[in-house]
């Protein structure tokens, strides 16, 4: 378990995979809701799925990324987004801190924007994440709007790229050049940060190996379950292909025209040998060496021959045979060539002007005879 890691990328891909399946709005709401417990995004007395997961799409695996991801993951994510968002505006803090924990109280009854909330979360990062992460958690208005405004910007304005490739450096020579430094140290160490507080709390590691033992196990009982039902499957799908019934075809066939090859080399060949003077096939050497009758071992040269001559006669047969099929397809092949239509070949612009040329040519020779 790296807990360096800013988990962002599995962040994108619950949201795509979402929105993919139930649309931009739908995959906000979802995210709100299963990842950030606001069920504010539900109309009064609307029923809720009791397996809150089931709001986030399968596909890619983004359910399995929902529920990995912790309080201290979706933490990281955001305080982390807050600074890039703000150090990419290259703009001083405006904040007063006196009056940051009052309005943290009272954020309620003020109108502050989106964007405040996003600066006020930087300015804590500046100097310590948790103040931050704290913040940030502890008020829903202020996590849901922020929640909204970072998925406006990183999916629906497109600067999911802009974002990841913030550095920490802010260019503007009206801020301090001590507030510059702390930002980016601040920024360049915001996960080493989230690591110590991922690897301080308990919770967080406990969860971890417990859901992804969970999900480990789920995911192994479905394999077994596809492999056991499968190999059941394969073996009918097998028995029942088109392949197996052509190969039975040919091994009766194959076993009937056996016999009219051993009935050529039995009552012509041999015969045809025989009538002109050479010895039939049917011929046996005795073994000196051993009892003459029917004690005896015998050499039977001419059962051998024959079955040499079956052989070669077979692949005569097949090699002719196959030879003839394919001709057949090549004829076949030449066939749908020959009906396919020529593509139309594209004329440049320059072909067009010197085919006119030519034809204004043309009738002005045959207009001065």
């Amino acid at each position: 378990m790296d807990l360096k890691q800013c988990k962002i990328k599995d962040f994108d891909d619950i949201f795509y995979a979402t929105k993919e399946s139930q649309g931009y709005e739908n995959a906000e709401d979802a995210i709100k809701y299963v990842l950030f417990d606001d069920d504010s995004v539900f109309a009064d007395n609307a029923k809720k799925s009791e397996n809150k997961y089931l709001y986030i799409s399968s596909s890619n695996n983004a359910r399995k990324k929902a529920m990995l991801l912790q309080k201290d993951d979706l933490a990281h994510i955001m305080v982390k987004y807050c600074m890039q968002s703000f150090g990419l505006r290259e703009k001083d803090f405006s904040v007063i801190e006196d009056e940051l924990v009052l309005n943290q109280k009272r954020i309620d009854r003020l109108e502050i924007s989106p964007y405040e909330m996003i600066e006020q979360v930087a300015y804590l990062a500046m100097s310590n994440v948790y103040l931050a992460y704290d913040y940030l958690f502890a008020n829903k208005k202020i996590l849901s709007s922020v929640v909204s405004y970072m998925m406006q910007e990183r999916y629906i304005s497109e600067l999911k790229d802009v974002l990841d490739n913030f550095s920490g450096i802010v260019n503007n020579n009206d801020i301090s050049t001590e507030t510059r430094y702390a930002y980016y140290d601040a920024y360049v160490n915001i996960d080493n940060s989230f690591a110590e507080i991922k690897k301080n709390n308990p919770e967080y590691i406990k969860w971890g190996k417990i859901m992804a033992k969970k999900i480990d196990l789920k995911e192994g009982l479905g394999n077994v379950k596809k492999k056991s039902g499968g190999f059941i499957s394969e073996f009918k799908a097998f028995i029942l292909r088109g392949n197996v019934m052509d190969m039975a075809i040919g091994v009766i066939i194959g076993g009937a025209f056996q016999g009219i090859v051993t009935a050529l080399t039995a009552d012509f060949i041999n015969p045809l040998i025989a009538s002109i003077g050479g010895v039939e096939f049917g011929g046996k050497f005795h073994l000196p060496w051993t009892p003459a009758g029917d004690a005896g071992q015998y050499l039977l040269w001419g059962d051998f021959i024959t079955a040499v001559v079956n052989f070669l006669i077979m692949a005569l047969v097949l090699f002719l045979l196959l030879k003839s099929v394919n001709r057949l397809m090549e004829v076949g092949k030449k066939k749908e060539e020959a009906v396919e239509e020529t593509p139309e070949v594209v004329k440049s612009d320059e072909t067009i002007l010197l085919e006119e040329i030519r034809d204004l040519l043309k009738e002005n020779k045959k207009s001065t005879k």
